[in-house]
């Protein structure tokens, strides 16, 4: 662990080292005697800056990645596995490991295709045996990122009761709008839970500001193939509405903050309050301000 290098702690942080996040009073917190081996596990549709993103801002914390890939989409629509072009690239920043799902479910009017990407009651032990029996795993979904300070509190300290996860500070494409809307999702576990078992699991208590969460945070393209892919379930579904899937709508949202649903507008947030190193979606964003899409489009 490091000694004193921080100048100034995050907002109610504390510790030799900074690394401590406000928690309740009765929480204990202390140091592990070796640092905790942590397994993240996200799911991904098509959203490979998204997960390159998410390896970037994890290391040196995280150990591995474990990332589900399904050959249909949430909507059973088939699909190819597209990180199997990038495996090279992410391999390199991290210990990867790649799970692929056939999905057998048959009906998009359901949680099925969502419950099997989420391994059902397969646990993680079940699938990897090599993985150390007291490792930490963060499931989180793939527009959820954990702070490196939360990553870095999770290796090196041990704490009674444990966190079920973090409160996400929520953004709108690109992490240029910031919503005050706050969600506290379950998301740690060990290796003897599935992903579904640790999404459900009772809650104990969640670090404050601990991750970031980037709703639609992709190019007009990706917005698109992301509503295409979304659940018959989850109404009302947006990708049943053609003039909303239009490129030149979808982009009159982005540059305004504007949900895609209703008349609510996020409020715009400075580039020097953007909370981490967003380079891809910075050049996205410019270059959607310079290259509106046609109106027919």
């Amino acid at each position: 662990m490091s000694n004193d290098t921080c100048k100034t702690c995050l907002n109610g942080w504390s510790g030799k080292d900074c690394g401590i996040p406000l928690h309740p009073n009765h929480v204990t917190v202390t140091e592990r005697h070796e640092p905790c081996y942590i397994v993240q596990a996200t799911i991904v549709n098509h959203e490979i800056d998204m997960l390159k993103l998410k390896i970037e801002n994890s290391l040196p914390y995280t150990d591995e990645f474990i990332v589900i890939e399904g050959d249909k989409t949430f909507a059973l629509e088939p699909k190819i596995f597209y990180l199997k072009d990038h495996e090279k690239e992410l391999s390199s920043l991290v210990k990867l490991r790649q799970h692929r799902v056939h999905i057998k479910t048959k009906n998009k009017y359901s949680w099925d295709v969502q419950n099997e990407m989420r391994l059902g009651n397969t646990t993680l032990h079940n699938l990897y045996k090599d993985i150390p029996l007291n490792s930490l795993v963060i499931f989180t979904d793939q527009d959820e990122i954990v702070r490196p300070e939360v990553l870095h509190f999770l290796k090196y300290y041990n704490c009674s009761p444990y966190p079920t996860g973090v409160e996400w500070d929520t953004f709108l494409f690109g992490f240029f709008f910031f919503d005050s809307f706050v969600i506290r999702p379950s998301s740690f576990g060990t290796i003897f839970k599935s992903p579904l078992d640790i999404r459900h699991q009772p809650k104990t208590w969640t670090i404050p500001k601990g991750g970031w969460h980037c709703r639609w945070c992709f190019t007009i393209e990706d917005i698109q193939m992301k509503l295409k892919s979304s659940p018959y379930v989850d109404l009302p579904r947006i990708a049943d509405n053609p003039e909303k899937m239009k490129s030149n709508v979808i982009y009159e949202h982005i540059i305004n903050g504007k949900w895609f649903l209703g008349k609510k507008r996020i409020p715009r947030i400075e580039p020097q309050d953007i909370p981490m190193n967003t380079p891809i979606y910075m050049r996205s964003y410019d270059w959607w301000i310079k290259h509106p899409p046609n109106k027919t489009a």
